[in-house]
């Protein structure tokens, strides 16, 4: 019974972790770097430019980021998803530890009540 309320517990930790978190954005940002090619063959790096990706529907989506602050804001939000996806796994494994619990204690309930109509029986 003390598992179940520290397990309990802790599900409550994480469902409000995972309401604490803010806006929150899959993908991931990258740096980008351009060549060309001058008049006189060498070639020149371009960059770096922010580069925010992410995929939707098995499709690549790609956009430029220019302004800082708004660079900072995405890698914050990658940030969260991807804190809000460990929070996640960590809940999906503790309501599994509870599910597991609340089924070993059914089988323990339907065994005493198998054992006690066994004893009727034989009373009988």
């Amino acid at each position: 019974m003390n598992s179940i309320k520290i397990l309990e517990e802790k599900k409550k930790c994480l469902i409000n972790e995972i309401s604490k978190l803010g806006a929150f954005r899959k993908g991931s940002l990258t740096e980008q770097y351009l060549k060309s090619t001058c008049k006189d063959g060498c070639e020149r790096k371009h960059g770096p430019y922010c580069l925010y990706t992410f995929k939707e529907n098995k499709k690549t989506f790609s956009k430029r980021i220019d302004n800082l602050n708004e660079k900072e804001k995405y890698r914050e939000q990658i940030e969260n998803f991807r804190r809000f996806q460990k929070l996640m796994e960590e809940l999906s494994l503790v309501s599994q530890q509870l599910a597991d619990i609340g089924i070993d204690e059914d089988k323990k309930k339907f065994r005493k009540l198998s054992e006690k109509k066994k004893k009727m029986k034989a009373l009988r």
